[in-house]
């Protein structure tokens, strides 16, 4: 069995975050798009098992931290990717 922190993982993770956050314009749903990312990962390699509840408990952990950033951006408030870049 493969292990769940093999480096090919974490490059996966860096993909995903790098092209959700450009495709979607938003480094916080890029964000929420690579721990969903890392839960599928995660009950791929391991089936629904305990690392996948930790996983799960991560994720909303993230979202709760992420609540700002989602009601900034519902409002239009927060900062694009692009726009970050064209300053």
């Amino acid at each position: 069995m493969m292990l769940a922190l093999d480096w090919r993982m974490g490059l996966l993770g860096i993909i995903v975050l790098i092209l959700a956050s450009f495709i979607i314009n938003y480094i916080a749903i890029g964000a929420l798009v690579l721990w969903l990312s890392f839960l599928v990962m995660t009950d791929i390699y391991f089936g629904l098992t305990i690392p996948v509840a930790i996983v799960l408990a991560l994720y909303s952990l993230v979202l709760m931290l992420h609540k700002e950033n989602i009601k900034r951006i519902k409002t239009g408030e927060e900062v694009t990717v692009r726009s970050a870049f064209n300053r």
